[in-house]
């Protein structure tokens, strides 16, 4: 049997976890609680009898009392499904219609349940998964199959803005990363984050940019390399503003139009911006009202394409920065500070990216589960790429997956669109459309260049009218591969 193994070129200073969504929690042995699950999300309650409710499945081992409550993104109980009812052995089923304990319709995010349950004196507590609350449904035709990579602005050593009430803007832009990144996990979508806690993404200030020095430009391009490492659709980095004149304020997005997936960048961007605006006006007084600034050009690190001397390695994924609220702004500060709207802007992200899911036409995921690490020039060998169709519209059979070789650099470059003409060394058609959210496995021949060395191997569809999806902005798989000149057998006396 085919070993399945990922091959992929990862960089080694900078570890990247996949945090999944789950559906269940890890229970003790000892607990009668044996497992919890849901179903059903994300759901929205408008009564037209679709996804109106999410379930909790809860499996009991033995008879206990149990308590289920939902719960908040900042754990705190909105509703109570049962209160100290005694329950038996069993599996039982709980229904939530989004409503809260004084039956309004909560609002868009992320929740929970928790079940307590008590048996023989003691107690028990387990939480499910995520639960997302919105109309939205991220990459309907399989939400698990996309990524997204979030990249939440500054972090440890580096506050980013400082607000005249002494707060980081660090800890807004992480907060509001926190409550989308639920989002996108209760819907079943794989989200990377930069960075989940206060830290720096590159906190041994290693040299990544290779000018032999560590700068402010390294922890950036950390924030690529785990963006392009994941494979990622889009790449949505969240700041708050500030100015030097408090009277600035207002919500500005920014990208990106001069690379090939520049519209894609800049339809992300104004997405965005839109949902912003309108998550923000809900929030309007007499005394504040948001203020758009439009969706603009900048050259952060983040959006740029490759160029000298930065970024190294550029972002190969269509991109957007936002800026939601001025730090130094007391109108947008005050509205920033409460909770309620962090996690209205975070539902408008959620929003933006379900709503650019929807509107991609083409999209793609590579894994090499295997191949050789080393070939002698010239020859051939198999490689197993696994192949997801993550846009909207069927690949069409003819859609080659072509391999092609380049001189290995201590990281891949990232250089995208201004990359040299691969050695093409091999390809591949399907034989066969591959509709949007599925995958296959495709077995790629490849021949080694001629010149013996370390190469690296990518790999990446081209339509059959030509059209290469990394011009889409869908990154390469990468594999190493060493190239060795033929050893002549030494003729016997």
């Amino acid at each position: 049997m085919m070993r399945r193994r990922r091959r992929g070129l990862v960089p080694v200073v900078v570890a990247i976890a996949l945090l999944a969504a789950t559906a269940g929690a890890a229970l003790t042995a000892s607990s009668p609680i044996a497992a919890l699950s849901v179903s059903g999300s994300p759901f929205s309650p408008n009564g037209d009898g679709v996804r109106d409710t999410v379930l909790l499945r809860l499996q009991l081992a033995e008879p206990a009392t149990v308590t289920v409550r939902v719960i908040d993104f900042g754990a705190h109980t909105v509703a109570v499904l049962a209160s100290s009812r005694a329950l038996g052995t069993g599996i039982r089923t709980f229904s939530w219609n989004g409503r809260d304990r004084q039956r309004r319709t909560v609002a868009d995010g992320a929740y929970r349940f928790r079940v307590t349950a008590a048996s023989g004196g003691r107690t028990w507590t387990a939480t499910s998964g995520w639960i997302t609350k919105s109309a939205l449904v991220a990459y309907r035709p399989n939400p698990g199959a996309v990524t997204v990579v979030i990249g939440p602005g500054h972090g440890g050593p580096d506050p980013g803005a400082v607000a005249y009430d002494g707060t980081y803007e660090k800890t807004y832009n992480l907060d509001v990363s926190r409550r989308l990144a639920a989002m996108l996990r209760g819907a079943g979508v794989a989200v990377v984050m930069t960075r989940s806690t206060d830290t720096a993404v590159n906190p041994r200030r290693l040299d990544l940019t290779g000018d032999g020095r560590w700068t402010s430009q390294d922890e950036s391009q950390a924030r690529n390399d785990r963006a392009n490492a994941a494979g990622a659709d889009l790449y949505l980095v969240l700041h708050n503003d500030a100015y030097r004149d408090s009277r600035a304020h207002g919500t500005t997005t920014f990208c990106r139009s001069d690379r090939p997936w520049g519209d894609l960048s800049c339809l992300l961007a104004r997405y965005v911006q839109a949902e912003s605006l309108a998550a923000l006006g809900r929030f309007r007084s007499s005394t504040w009202a948001p203020f758009d600034r439009g969706v603009r050009w900048h050259d952060f690190y983040a959006l740029s394409p490759y160029a000298r001397p930065y970024p190294v390695r550029s972002t190969l994924m269509p991109a957007a920065l936002a800026e939601a609220l001025f730090v130094t702004n007391p109108g947008d500060l005050a509205s920033l500070r409460n909770p309620a709207v962090r996690q209205a802007l975070a539902a408008a992200y959620y929003r933006a990216v379900c709503r650019w899911l929807a509107a991609r036409a083409w999209g793609a995921r590579y894994e090499v589960l295997e191949g050789p690490t080393s070939l002698v020039a010239g020859s051939s060998g198999l490689f197993w790429v696994e192949v997801t169709n993550r846009g909207i519209k069927a690949l069409p059979a003819g859609t080659a997956l072509v391999a092609g070789m380049q001189v290995a650099v201590p990281l891949f470059d990232g250089r995208g669109e201004r990359a040299p003409a691969d050695l093409v060394a091999g390809s591949v058609a399907l034989t066969a459309p591959l509709a949007p959210g599925a995958s296959t496995i495709l077995e790629v021949p490849v021949t080694a260049p001629g010149s013996a060395g370390s190469w690296i191997a990518e790999f990446g569809l081209v339509l059959p009218n030509g059209a290469r999806l990394d011009r889409r902005g869908v990154v390469r798989a990468q594999s190493r591969l060493t190239v060795d000149l033929a050893v002549e057998a030494t003729p016997s006396p």
